[in-house]
């Protein structure tokens, strides 16, 4: 097992291994929590790969299942005390655990598909961009601290555009995000201007593409929300679906015929889009209209 897997990796793995072990054992997870002595929320994070597990508490569950494979036991140990270790972890002051759950399989994915419908998606933006479209959002008061720590945590999932092996990602994003003003004040568009060139840059990368779903197209499913799907190549790893729902967002694994269905609509979105090869010319047909 590569050390470089990120620990939410780590944890889905050992999810699905103590899943797996639980079931042959013909168990309930309200039995195994009464028998341990847990509430069954905390077996449930364990089994969702929300949390960590301890050592002491993994053996338990082995024993419980009656696990006495010496190979076995030693993956879920390996797992149980790998998974522990912080990546994103350091910003979880600032950032809900689902989101800290979605940006550690983010990290390590092999492949990403992302429909955004009022925003430029977050691996794409600048950091004046990031700054600018946190404080819009933030709840009223929120500390100044609070919204620069978030915009730190932003810029540092950016860490994946930056990895040897970068995922192949494939972006949709509304024509309505591409036009939208943000963080300017009136008769300026500064931040918008920047971010337009940055994204035409970005995009001239070969793991990159990025196609603007027209105005013309009309209503489509993915005004109903935002969404990224995650794809991996190792097959203990099941495919991720994140969506935006604002607070809370939702993080699915494990419901293949759901995830199917947004993989669907994805292609759907694809296929609307414009071709890849015109983004510039529709980048430059925007920045004509701003002001300098």
């Amino acid at each position: 097992m590569s050390d470089n897997l990120d620990p939410t990796i780590r944890r889905g793995r050992l999810s699905t291994e103590l899943r797996r072990a639980r079931a042959a054992a013909e168990l309930t997870q309200r039995q195994v929590a009464e028998d341990l002595g847990w509430s069954l929320s905390k077996l449930m994070r364990i089994e969702n790969g929300q949390v960590g597990l301890s050592k002491t508490d993994a053996n338990a569950l082995l024993s419980r299942y009656g696990v006495t494979d010496d190979r076995q036991v030693r993956q879920v140990l390996t797992l149980a005390m790998s998974s522990r270790r912080q990546s994103m972890g350091a910003y979880r002051d600032v950032l809900n655990p689902e989101y800290l759950v979605f940006v550690g399989y983010e990290s390590q994915a092999d492949r990403l598909f992302q429909f955004e419908q009022l925003v430029i998606p977050g691996l794409l933006q600048t950091a004046d961009y990031a700054s600018a479209v946190i404080r819009a959002v933030a709840r009223h008061g929120t500390p100044e601290a609070v919204l620069q720590r978030q915009t730190e945590a932003r810029l540092a999932r950016q860490a994946t555009l930056r990895r040897p092996d970068p995922p192949e990602m494939s972006f949709v994003i509304d024509e309505g995000a591409l036009r939208r003003w943000v963080g300017s004040g009136p008769g300026r568009a500064d931040i918008l201007r920047a971010q337009l060139e940055h994204l035409r840059a970005l995009a001239r990368r070969s793991s990159i593409t990025v196609q603007i779903l027209p105005f013309r197209h009309g209503f489509h499913f993915g005004m109903m929300g935002p969404f990224v799907i995650l794809e991996f190549d190792d097959v203990d790893d099941a495919d991720v679906l994140f969506l935006e729902t604002g607070r809370p967002n939702l993080l699915v694994r494990d419901k293949p015929d759901q995830i199917s269905q947004y993989k669907t609509v994805f292609r759907d979105l694809q296929r609307a889009g414009s071709p890849p090869d015109s983004l510039d010319l529709q980048l430059d047909a925007i920045l004509r209209e701003l002001p300098q």
